[in-house]
């Protein structure tokens, strides 16, 4: 879609921002894609009231039923269990990043399904983690810096975050051709 304009010479809009509601064959698949995520999002809720629920249940009937553990080591009960908890919505809500970072751009300008959508971002986002790494840093760095002005400063990264994630979309997704001559090993 952003191609056709690009190369048709016509200038991008604020309403192709909004065109995944006007186009119905992508409607679909990027609905899906939100279900997704919203899935994982209330697997994420799930594990902490399981885990905070059961946590606060567990301290109860230790301390109703005098089993003369001291407090030190029922308050390491409870960290060790907040760290379990960490562990498992951190590892949900990366595995949901993965599949929103190019799922987006492959429903939107490649025209795949949701879920096939999803597993290739997953699988690219796996094989790319280094630069994404690095990419990720790089953005808290900025984030923390956008930050100061009162929070303006995300006038300015928002839009170069978009750009930034379509540039790395086009180097994992779309083979670019090599000018004659420059042969650069991937």
């Amino acid at each position: 879609m952003g191609r056709r304009y690009r190369h048709g010479g016509e200038t991008l809009e604020i309403g192709h921002l909004f065109q995944g509601f006007r186009d119905q064959e992508r409607m679909g698949p990027l609905v899906m894609l939100g279900l997704i995520s919203v899935a994982g999002y209330v697997l994420i809720t799930l594990v902490l009231v399981m885990f905070v629920g059961g946590g606060m249940m567990m301290g109860a009937m230790m301390d109703g039923a005098n089993t003369g553990m001291p407090r030190e080591a029922m308050g390491g009960l409870f960290v060790g269990a907040g760290l379990v908890a960490l562990l498992i919505v951190m590892t949900i809500g990366l595995a949901i990043a993965m599949a929103l970072f190019y799922g987006v751009p492959l429903v939107m300008l490649a025209g795949q399904n949701a879920w096939p959508a999803a597993q290739a971002s997953v699988a690219a986002c796996w094989i790319n983690m280094l630069p994404l790494l690095v990419f990720g840093l790089v953005y808290m760095v900025l984030a923390v810096v956008a930050m100061i002005p009162l929070g303006l400063g995300f006038l300015i990264l928002l839009p170069v975050t978009i750009c930034a994630v379509y540039a790395s979309y086009r180097e994992v997704f779309e083979e670019t051709p090599q000018p004659p001559g420059i042969r650069l090993a991937k």
